[in-house]
């Protein structure tokens, strides 16, 4: 687009990879609080679910999300 005339603003790129885990699995763990307190109490499993998954990272040293999030469009070198 920059050969048409338009001005190109560069931006930082993404969040690091950490970072988007992070404010993913505590989405997810809010998320499942909030819903459980509005509708049903079974939606707590969602943060428990969450909580699972950053134990599994943290003994094993791989961790799923990262591992969604990495192929995920706007982490993808262009």
């Amino acid at each position: 687009m920059k050969h048409a005339g338009f001005h190109i603003v560069q931006g930082k790129g993404p969040l690091p990879l950490m970072r988007q885990v992070l404010l993913g699995a505590g989405t997810i763990v809010v998320t499942g609080i909030i819903l459980s307190y509005v509708t049903s109490p079974w939606f707590i499993l969602l943060s428990l679910g969450a909580g699972l998954g950053l134990m599994y990272a943290g003994i094993s040293g791989n961790c799923m999300l990262s591992s969604i999030l990495a192929k995920m469009p706007w982490n993808q070198q262009s």
